[in-house]
């Protein structure tokens, strides 16, 4: 996609401010600061089914909206929305945050 470098390089850009920190409000808004301007809303969910140390990332495309009609879904587990973010950690959140934005943009195509 077209938009694979310019994700990667926005999301780059806070890679300090993520590393470190565990609250889900803290982490959705500092994702959402640079996936507005994609037209994306950042959420927080929680699931069963996420395991203790982990954050999913998943999204939506919602066609009958006309602004922020892509939702990007931060899911924590049930029992808290406090994950701290590991340098390892970060790759992989960061590679499912750009994937998941791509996937949702093509969609919106």
């Amino acid at each position: 996609m077209k938009l694979a470098k310019s994700i990667n390089e926005s999301l780059d850009t806070i890679a300090d401010s993520m590393i470190g920190k565990a609250n889900s409000a803290s982490h959705r808004k500092i994702v959402q600061s640079i996936f507005r301007k994609y037209n994306a809303k950042v959420l927080v969910a929680v699931d069963d089914n996420v395991s203790e140390d982990m954050i999913v990332v998943t999204g939506q495309y919602l066609p009958w909206r006309i602004r922020q009609n892509i939702e990007i879904f931060l899911t924590y587990p049930v029992q808290s929305k406090r994950v701290q973010i590991t340098q390892k950690m970060w790759k992989t959140l960061k590679f499912e945050l750009s994937q998941v934005l791509q996937h949702e943009l093509i969609h919106r195509q």
